[in-house]
């Protein structure tokens, strides 16, 4: 049998499915069987083939011969990029890299662009049929450790407990990379919905869940990835970060679609319902990965559109001019009683360097006020005072003087101050800890009146704040303040004060990271008729020590102010102090002061930001009267998304009950 014979009888071959093509190993056994004779009449045929090729033949039969030919080169090139992934395809790889990519997505690197292929090695886990589920799980919590603890260490800086803090977030975060591949492999392989919609559901709802669960944590969105585009960045108007992170994990689906998965390792499979399920994955055509290709740029453009246009129509006004005053006190000092009146003596000269530019209003960082306002009930005697709290003067409770400097202050600088304090207050009605309540708080203060209203923060940490179940069990409230433990009251209610004529809504610390939160504070105030128009945070990141922390609350924070259409004000102890507009961009204080008067430079010779330096920024706020989607709505996509993850999980589910039912 003539060469050309065996090529014509090997076209008409039909293709094995793309996830399970044959090692190349196998087509160049020498120990393969010798070609079997062929049927009578081939080699003629061929041979007439040859004769009618040789010249410039344009017969059907002839355009057909060559299309079964470059069907079946692609092929072969599609094996052979197949065998040369193969080492790309062992686990580890997969999570070194995936790791590594999300890893750098973030601060301190900061390659945002790298967000867009970094979930393809965990999709790639997801994939491959050959890897038991201990195995494809294990491997994608590496993924998510490789990338949660070096993002995280700055948590171990604070103090030394913390160490174990560190590591127990970072195992929680990467514990969402497993339910990541999981979903993948239930909604795409089980389920055989689209690749790129899967990724994007998947992620985008677990981002939301994260968010929520154990009081939250919704740092590290894929989505905050993107903060240097800002015209992609304004969607967040619609659906929050987690609908940018959408668009970034779909992406990454579409990515992964280009590498066909290799051939299975029997020896390694870990059932035959498991293998089977895999089998039954298609990967789609060139035209398929074409379309949606084309389809999931589209989206992207459509977004970047969308907020080329809400920035063009903004119609911003001006605002209060502000003086954002930021000392550099590692926080080690702020508990050491022997430099409270440095503290305040620095934060006094940085509020007097800013009066010859006639800021309207001033910010203190969070508990930089380091003497507590004191406030009881009326009708409690001193004996019961004392009695409440033994460690505190009874006479002290209530002075007026107690104000009487910080309405000095605020009159010697003719502006309002917003400042970060403690406020204790005694009222054995309201609690079951005694009565004696302590609030981490934001205290307003006006010439005219002194100290007014203040708000008390409502989202705490967790053991740097309080011990959780200390409120409902007193007992283990007094141990753990005994060895140490911090125990601050939760405020009840949102507050929003008006100063310099502008109504000003406060978060303290890491409020300004939960997008629930204030959404929802800024949407109580707006129902009760008095708007928001400025957001201000006061935070204590001196724990941090210039860490990268400093820079990612401050891009997490940069979403606020897009999801509500409100600017904001950051004073921030050790820095990132900052004016924020409410496109989420950062802008440049019109003059920044050292606490000897002198001009300074806010941002180092890369153009980062500088930290650890006692100055005060003074800037204009441009005020936006626009409201957004997401006041009204929410997290409404989010849940959309944690809906469909149901399903894909209880169909999933089903769907492989089914096939161990049939292969058994």
């Amino acid at each position: 049998m003539g060469d050309e014979a065996q090529q014509d009888l090997a076209l008409t071959v039909r293709p094995m499915p793309p996830y399970h093509r044959p090692a190349m190993t196998a087509a160049v056994s020498p120990v393969a069987a010798p070609p079997a004779a062929p049927p009578e009449g081939v080699a003629s045929d061929v041979e007439k083939l040859d004769v009618e090729n040789s010249g410039s033949d344009t017969s059907p039969a002839a355009d057909e011969q060559r299309t079964r030919t470059g069907e079946a080169d692609e092929r072969e090139s599609r094996a052979a990029a197949s065998l040369a992934s193969r080492w790309f395809d062992r686990p580890w790889v997969l999570a070194l890299a995936g790791g590594v990519l999300l890893f750098a997505s973030f601060y301190p690197l900061d390659l945002g662009f790298l967000a867009w292929l970094a979930l393809v090695p965990a999709i790639r886990l997801a994939l491959l049929p050959e890897l038991t589920r201990r195995r494809r799980l294990l491997a994608a919590w590496g993924l998510g450790l490789i990338f949660a603890v070096p993002s995280l260490q700055w948590m171990r800086l604070a103090s030394p407990p913390m160490l174990f803090a560190w590591l127990a977030l970072a195992a929680y975060v990467a514990g969402y990379v497993p339910a990541f591949v999981a979903l993948v492999r239930a909604g795409h392989v089980r389920l055989r919905w689209p690749l790129p919609l899967v990724a994007a559901i998947a992620w985008a709802g677990l981002e939301l869940l994260r968010g929520h669960l154990m009081t939250g944590f919704a740092w590290y969105y894929l989505g905050h990835s993107q903060h240097r585009w800002t015209s992609l960045c304004q969607i967040a108007d619609l659906g929050g970060a987690p609908l940018i992170s959408f668009l970034v994990a779909g992406w990454a689906g579409v990515i992964a679609m280009l590498w066909p998965v290799g051939p299975p390792a029997p020896a390694e499979s870990s059932t035959a319902a498991e293998s089977n399920t895999a089998s039954a994955a298609r990967l789609p055509s060139r035209r398929g990965v074409v379309a949606w290709a084309g389809a999931w740029a589209a989206l992207v453009a459509l977004a970047c559109g969308y907020g080329a246009w809400r920035v063009s129509q903004a119609e911003l006004t001006a605002g209060p001019r502000v003086a954002l005053v930021q000392g550099n006190f590692p926080s080690s000092l702020k508990h050491d009683p022997e430099q409270f009146g440095r503290i305040l003596q620095v934060h006094r000269d940085l509020t007097a360097a800013s009066i010859p530019h006639h800021p309207d209003l001033i910010l203190w960082p969070e508990t930089m006020l380091r003497y507590p306002l004191l406030e009881a009930d009326d009708a409690l005697a001193l004996e019961q005072r004392q009695r409440l709290a033994p460690y505190v003067d009874p006479s002290a409770w209530n002075r007026p003087e107690n104000g009487e400097a910080l309405r000095d202050l605020a009159a010697a600088s003719s502006a309002d101050l917003l400042l970060g304090g403690e406020v204790w207050t005694l009222n054995p009605e309201r609690a079951v800890d005694g009565g004696l309540r302590r609030y981490n708080a934001a205290i307003s203060v006006t010439p005219e009146t002194g100290v007014g209203s203040w708000y008390g923060k409502r989202h705490r940490v967790p053991f740097g704040e309080y011990p959780p179940l200390a409120e409902h069990v007193p007992a283990v409230a007094a141990w753990l303040e005994s060895i140490g433990v911090p125990n601050i009251n939760a405020g009840r209610d949102s507050v929003a004060f008006t100063l310099a004529d502008t109504r000003t809504l406060p978060l303290i610390c890491f409020e300004d990271t939960v997008p629930h939160l204030v959404r929802e504070m800024v949407a109580e105030q707006n129902a009760a008729g008095q708007p928001v128009q400025l957001l201000a945070n006061l935070t204590n990141d001196g724990w941090f020590h210039g860490s990268a922390e400093l820079d990612q609350h401050l891009v997490t924070a940069r979403f606020r102010c897009i999801e509500t259409r409100t600017p904001m004000v950051r004073a921030v102890n050790t820095g990132i102090s900052a004016v924020i507009d409410s496109h989420g961009v950062v802008r440049e204080p019109a003059v920044a002061l050292g606490l000897d008067g002198e001009p300074l430079r806010v941002r180092d010779e890369t153009g980062r930001f500088r930290r650890q330096f006692d100055g005060v920024l003074i800037a204009d706020v441009p005020l936006d009267e626009r409201g957004s989607v997401y006041l009204r709505v929410g997290d409404s996509f989010g849940w959309l998304c944690v809906l469909a993850i149901g399903v894909m999980t209880v169909g999933g589910w089903r769907r492989s009950r089914v096939t161990t039912a049939e292969t058994s």
